[in-house]
């Protein structure tokens, strides 16, 4: 047997011995690092390189070989040992980058707030004055020359006195007379009122219904009656202090330029045949004017003004100086009462008032009464001529001479193309009461006529229905909503105060 070399080859075994276990070492450790890399791919340190892991094998290897000595022999040529294959590097993982942290924004200030503006305090109400009182009765002796005149103090017109011109009335109580309220007779002439040491002049208008406040509270009071005419007197009252009564009228001078001029004959007809024409347009505050075709006397005149009254008229009608006389027929009644003087009558009172609307009755007289007929006839003649210069010259000159914007008659011309007038809302000035409520009651006045129980307010459904007019002339064109006599004019018809 041929006999080796051992030291040799037990050296040679060593190393490559060694050489395998650095190998399967590395590999190991590259593989648990591998793993690990997979488990934990956010960490961002590097994994150690292969030369720095083979760095201690290499170390301890030469170290080995440093303390062995190398046996003394034959020069025995190295076996080329076979060359270990580095192992490829894994490549290093990018670093995960940190996130860029969103930029903090800056807080938005807080608006400043508005300063809250202090309420402008609601202005105090002025407080509401109570009501004055309602004045009461003080009663009273009427004397003249000497004597108590007890029928001027019985609460009735029916009973009237004569009073001589230039005579003096005294007026006594024993409380103290704030206000008088006469009725008298007739229209009166104007006279004086004394009291204490003062006087006041009174009658300058006429009025047969004439309130009177004293310049101051007396006991005693004296009426200085004109020397013009006698005076008739059917009621006087006397008042304490405190609010006028509404019963008690008091009379303003009829209007300057009234809106509306109703025309009638009789002191009742305003209502018989105009239902609730003339409460409507109070309420509405039209200017109204009444003016009658004939003068009634004695208690007519005294039911007419409580009828006005009562339906919120408070302006004094005007009417003609014919007196009240019934004539069968219409030619006996233009003979009577003359067609000149009331047509002139009428041309003078319609330059006067200039008014923007006239109504007057059906052209048949509504029931067929020759005056009412006659009354028509003078009013048309009127319209017509109103405008010319000829026709009645002295107003012409005084007033100048007028066209009429509109003028109705009632019930006048076709059904289709009438004026249809609404009595049925509820008036304010009057309480709620309706325009056929009040024309009721203000033909309640006319005690006479209404007792006679031949008449009535005819109202929807009659042949005289109060409701329908017609127009007898316009200057500002025809109707069209045929619901109010104003249409068509500048002002229209608006609520307001009662304007009677």
């Amino acid at each position: 047997m041929k006999r080796r070399n051992w030291p040799l080859w037990l050296l040679t075994m060593l190393v490559l011995l060694g050489g395998l276990a650095a190998v399967l070492q590395l590999r190991m450790r590259i593989r648990e690092e591998a793993v690990s890399g997979e488990r934990a791919p956010q960490e961002s340190a590097a994994p150690m390189s292969s030369s720095a892991a083979e760095q201690p094998e290499e170390r301890a290897l030469a170290n080995k070989q440093e303390a062995t000595p190398e046996p003394k022999s034959e020069a025995t040529p190295e076996p080329k040992s076979e060359a270990t294959p580095e192992p490829t590097p894994e490549p290093t993982p990018e670093p995960t980058p940190e996130p860029t942290p969103e930029p903090t924004p800056e807080p938005t200030p807080e608006p400043t707030p508005e300063p809250t503006p202090e309420p402008t305090p609601e202005p105090t109400p002025e407080p509401t004055p109570e009501p004055e009182p309602e004045a009461e009765l003080v009663p009273v002796q009427v004397i003249n020359r000497g004597v108590t005149l007890e029928m001027l103090t019985d609460g009735s017109y029916h009973t009237e006195k004569e009073i001589y011109r230039g005579d003096t009335v005294t007026i006594r109580a024993e409380a103290e007379i704030c206000a008088l309220y006469f009725q008298w007779d007739r229209p009166p002439l104007p006279w004086t009122l004394v009291c204490g040491e003062q006087e006041q002049e009174q009658g300058q208008f006429g009025f047969v219904h004439e309130y009177v406040v004293l310049p101051e509270p007396c006991t005693e009071v004296e009426l200085h009656l004109s020397r013009g005419n006698d005076y008739g007197i059917t009621e006087v009252y006397a008042f304490s202090a405190g609010a006028r009564p509404d019963w008690v009228q008091d009379w303003q001078p009829p209007w300057e330029e009234p809106e509306i001029l109703v025309v009638a004959t009789h002191s009742d007809d305003e209502f018989i045949f105009f239902g609730g024409l003339i409460p409507k347009y109070v309420d509405e505050g039209r200017r109204l004017q009444m003016l009658y075709i004939v003068r009634h006397t004695s208690f007519r005149r005294h039911e007419m003004l409580n009828s006005l009254w009562t339906a919120g008229v408070t302006h004094y009608p005007v009417m003609t100086e014919s007196s009240d006389i019934y004539k069968p027929t219409v030619r006996e009644v233009r003979e009577y009462y003359g067609v000149n003087y009331v047509t002139n009558f009428l041309i003078e009172q319609l330059r006067r008032f200039r008014p923007q609307v006239v109504v007057g009755q059906a052209v048949d007289g509504d029931s067929g009464h020759p005056v009412h007929i006659f009354g028509v006839e003078c009013l048309r003649s009127a319209v017509d001529r109103c405008p010319d210069p000829e026709a009645d010259p002295a107003s012409a000159e005084m007033y100048g001479v007028y066209e009429i914007p509109k003028v109705y008659l009632h019930l006048y011309g076709e059904p289709e193309d009438m004026v249809t007038l609404d009595y049925d809302p509820p008036l304010a000035s009057f309480g709620g009461a309706t325009a056929w409520e009040v024309a009721e009651l203000a033909f309640q006045q006319c005690v006479t006529q209404y007792e006679a129980a031949k008449y009535e307010v005819y109202g929807e459904g009659s042949v005289h229905d109060t409701r329908k007019y017609g127009l007898y002339q316009s200057l500002v064109g025809p109707d069209l909503e045929k619901n109010d006599l104003f249409e068509n004019l500048p002002t229209a018809s608006a609520p307001g105060a009662p304007g009677g």
